[in-house]
């Protein structure tokens, strides 16, 4: 059964997946949502956004019992109040016997609201925990430790950050000698399975590395081993070392596209995923020919012709490539090769010229300004050496007066109504 092993949010967001998606025949999608409803009501956790939708697709007469709930953290986390969910996790009283699983869980809940931000966190937390320490978790927080740092790389698929997500696989391939085990069989309460991992790892893988290092992967004898585990991606590889884009386009927009649009996670950003792989192929073709006819990569890449075009002119303007659509037909446009440069160059010293310019007008308002406060401060030094000079000649002539004085002038200048001074007898 396809919802087999999972429980609590996950299974309910899977289940809505589907019914949006229109996955099944009508019945099937009216089952489902019946179901859910009286999962849900036997939990106690009825405050989910999906509520109404799934009443509508369900045909109740009367709603079950709803029964109290048993998880205030279970119920946050369907009625999507993720925040409320985490906080209540963080402060509980864990034992350290059981820490890792109750990160587990913390992480998971992290990975339903996208909050990449605090998943970060998460991975700068278990980066004291090595892979000697791991052994010595005991089996079930050694598990748990693994699945965290699956989910993170799956974060990563989800962010769209492939080459990020198919390193960080492949480096815990090689420090972790129980991972490649640990993957070959699916933990009896799931959230995100293995095969989901698996397939983000191959997305992320054919994208990051370049068609020309792709035989240089599937000679690496560390990874020889991964070839059981994931066949699908090296058969991908093998179609695209060939350049059978054709074959491996059936692949691509067949099995692999009904895998990913029926996943909860994979459908996340499994559009974007397509688009670049197609490009990555048009981009080949542009590299090896002068020009080619869009009906023709149409044709041999089973790609329908309007998103051929659409994409191919995409790619050339978002890439600024040296090619131009005309018709049907994409032609390298011939150019010299500083073209483009010689435009920029010119707004650019347009620019430069327009700064210069008004940097030269303040140069000039600031010269003035100093020019005047020079000469501003010379008429007031002038001035002010002036007065000193007249004070100075009055000194002197008081000086020579006093000298020249006798009894009887100091009589007349000095004040007489002044009953304490006393002159002659």
């Amino acid at each position: 059964m396809m919802f087999q092993g999972f429980e609590g949010a996950i299974l309910v967001e899977r289940v809505n997946h589907f019914i949006c998606k229109e996955y099944g025949s009508e019945q099937e999608r009216k089952k489902w949502a019946e179901d859910i409803i009286k999962y849900l009501c036997d939990i106690g956790c009825v405050n989910t956004p999906h509520w109404n939708k799934l009443l509508d697709i369900g045909d109740f007469e009367t709603l079950p019992e709803v029964s109290p709930c048993e998880s205030l953290i279970l119920q946050k986390t369907i009625a999507h109040e993720y925040a409320e969910a985490v906080a209540l996790l963080e402060t509980n009283d864990i034992a350290i016997a059981t820490h890792c699983r109750n990160l587990e869980a913390i992480t998971e809940i992290l990975i339903l609201d996208r909050n990449f931000r605090e998943l970060e966190e998460i991975e700068y937390q278990i980066t004291g925990i090595n892979f000697s320490r791991q052994e010595s978790l005991g089996e079930q927080e050694a598990n748990a430790l693994r699945r965290i740092k699956l989910l993170l790389c799956a974060s990563l698929y989800l962010r769209g950050k492939y080459f990020d997500c198919s390193n960080c696989f492949f480096k815990l391939l090689t420090n972790d000698h129980k991972m490649m085990d640990f993957l070959s069989q699916e933990a009896p309460k799931k959230f995100l399975t293995n095969s989901e991992v698996l397939m983000m790892v191959q997305i992320s893988t054919l994208l990051a590395i370049p068609l020309d290092n792709y035989e240089d992967f599937t000679h690496i004898e560390e990874l020889v081993p991964f070839q059981k585990v994931c066949p699908s991606l090296y058969h991908c590889l093998r179609l695209l070392i060939n350049t059978s884009f054709g074959k491996f386009f059936q692949l691509w927009h067949g099995d692999i596209n009904e895998q990913c649009d029926q996943s909860f996670f994979l459908d996340q950003n499994w559009g974007a995923a397509q688009c670049m792989m197609r490009e990555k192929i048009y981009f080949f073709y542009l590299r090896v020919s002068n020009y080619i006819e869009i009906s023709y990569l149409s044709r041999i890449l089973g790609i329908e012709e309007s998103l051929v075009k659409k994409e191919v002119e995409n790619l050339i303007n978002s890439m600024h490539l040296s090619f131009e659509i005309q018709g049907d037909t994409v032609r390298y446009k011939r150019s010299f090769f500083l073209e483009n440069v010689v435009s920029q160059l010119q707004l650019n010293e347009k620019s430069i010229l327009s700064k210069l310019e008004s940097q030269r007008l303040r140069n000039r308002e600031m010269r003035d300004l100093l020019q005047s406060m020079i000469i501003g401060n010379d008429e007031n030094n002038r001035s002010i050496a002036g007065d000193a000079l007249l004070r100075s000649d009055r000194r002197e002539l008081s000086r020579e007066d006093s000298e020249m004085m006798d009894v009887d002038e100091i009589n007349d200048v000095s004040d007489m109504d002044n009953q304490s001074v006393e002159i002659g007898n």
